[in-house]
């Protein structure tokens, strides 16, 4: 992972001070169990001097560390371009990737037999329900040529959010460590298998158009209810610039 120059030094300095954190813990952990299990046998010296270790160890502990997140958290800040630009792919198809996951998975197959011999009636009953399904896998052409570069991108991104460069993210940015944790945890494996299922029932609506000669309904058929409500609104305008022009 390509991280932001001047990284490595910061890097450096942190598990430096991530040692020393962890020491100073450890000894006011031992420092503190001493005194919890003091006896009757210990001198008032000796509990005096370990009550007096007890107290500077807290205060070195808050001291270093206030310096570990500090420096966790800088590391962090520096290279938030980079999280920007590995997530780039995901960020840019989020919208789709979203409309994806939301769709059913249950889509309207076409109807051979029944175009084959009641043409008419699988129209009435499913044609609009086939044009749905088509032009919904049309919307997703353009996500399914970005599959590879989407897919590594989400692997890119958690083995970045995973890293210790990134580990302070939470605490320096919090609403964007939300929002990449999301994408991170998107199954892209369970919605491109939707999307190769919708694409593929596309085809067979395609085929079967197009063997009955109705390619063009394809395009052409109303089936959003926007595309329906401006189908009925131009009928009515053609109607009425009809009735205006004498010929109804």
């Amino acid at each position: 992972m390509q991280f932001i120059r001047g990284t490595r030094q910061v890097k450096a300095q942190y598990l430096e001070a991530k040692a020393r954190m962890e020491a100073v813990i450890r000894e006011h952990h031992q420092v503190d169990t001493a005194l919890d299990n003091a006896t009757d046998a210990m001198s008032d010296k000796e509990y005096d001097a370990l009550s007096a270790r007890y107290e500077t160890l807290s205060a070195q502990k808050k001291a270093v560390v206030r310096e570990h997140n500090a420096l966790r958290n800088e590391m962090a800040r520096m290279n938030i371009p980079v999280v920007h630009h590995v997530s780039q792919a995901l960020t840019a198809n989020l919208p789709m990737l979203e409309k994806l996951a939301d769709l059913s998975g249950k889509f309207t197959k076409v109807d051979q037999t029944g175009m084959a011999f009641d043409l008419e009636g699988t129209m009435r009953r499913s044609g609009a329900k086939m044009v749905s399904t088509f032009k919904t896998a049309q919307e997703f052409d353009e996500l399914s040529g970005q599959r590879d570069a989407i897919i590594k991108s989400q692997a890119q991104l958690k083995q970045l959010l995973a890293s210790d460069e990134m580990d302070g993210l939470r605490y320096a940015d919090p609403k964007l460590h939300a929002s990449l944790s999301q994408m991170a945890k998107m199954d892209l494996g369970q919605s491109f298998r939707k999307l190769d299922a919708l694409q593929s029932v596309a085809k067979d609506i395609e085929e079967a158009f197009d063997s009955q000669g109705l390619s063009s309904m394809l395009y052409s058929t109303p089936s959003t209810p926007e595309e329906i409500r401006e189908r009925k609104e131009k009928e009515l305008r053609e109607h009425q610039e009809a009735i205006d022009q004498g010929y109804m």
